[in-house]
């Protein structure tokens, strides 16, 4: 934001409160006061009383509307995203108060099998996909959050003239904070000799996608992620 190299004070009583002046209208936010500084038009913050960013300064419209002259505007919108699996911590920045988080789990990785001999064919599945959680939350600035994107589950692949059940692995939880996501099932081969068949993954929603499956081949299941959103209108 393009702020003024000077600022606004406040003061009653013992308490004496400042307040950073904008450039613009937009940086401002939606509702603001302005006024001349050196020749140059400022533009005041203002905002609900109930808002974290109120001073003790009030403007009062001729309707009889209420406003407070805020510390600060309203920061811009900004989306912080983990995409790669691993763990990780998320810093909460200043007047920040509620984030929106979306939280995904790993897809589950897929499944095949080749039987070979007298009985030979095949059977392929794919994996399930995770689950998607999406909440909006209060945080406190300062603080820091742990953060965990879930990877995907690794496929299973088997060729031989012996088949047994067996499944491949499960996609892993992703998470911030109190938030979590399942991961997906692996795909599975059931059953008993030589009715053996494939099975999909179990999937818990709209997170990261299983991993496909061919007649010989199979995926890994794709990984999770976790965006964290706030500022703007959150």
């Amino acid at each position: 934001m393009a702020e003024l190299d000077k600022k606004l004070y406040i003061k009653k009583d013992s308490v004496e409160q400042t307040v950073t002046l904008y450039t613009t209208s937009e940086e401002a936010g939606e509702d603001y006061a302005y006024i001349k500084v050196d020749g140059t038009q400022a533009y005041i913050p203002l905002g609900e009383v109930d808002d974290s960013r109120a001073t003790i300064g009030k403007i009062q419209k001729s309707s009889g509307s209420q406003f407070s002259i805020l510390a600060t505007a309203k920061i811009s919108y900004h989306k912080d995203s983990y995409t790669n699996a691993g763990t990780y911590t998320w810093t909460c920045p200043a007047d920040v108060t509620k984030v929106k988080v979306t939280v995904a789990g790993g897809g589950g990785g897929g499944v095949a099998f080749k039987l070979t001999g007298l009985l030979a064919y095949t059977g392929n599945a794919p994996g399930g996909s995770g689950a998607m959680v999406l909440s909006t939350i209060p945080v406190i600035s300062g603080h820091t959050y742990q953060v965990i994107v879930g990877g995907g589950g690794n496929p299973l692949v088997r060729i031989s003239n012996r088949i047994s059940p067996e499944k491949a692995s499960d996609g892993s939880p992703s998470s911030f904070h109190t938030l979590s996501a399942s991961g997906g099932g692996g795909g599975e081969i059931q059953g008993k000799s030589p009715a053996y068949k494939c099975v999909a993954g179990t999937s818990y929603g709209s997170g990261a996608l299983g991993g496909t499956a061919w007649d010989v081949g199979a995926n890994a299941g794709n990984t999770g992620w976790v965006n964290v959103e706030y500022g703007g209108d959150i």
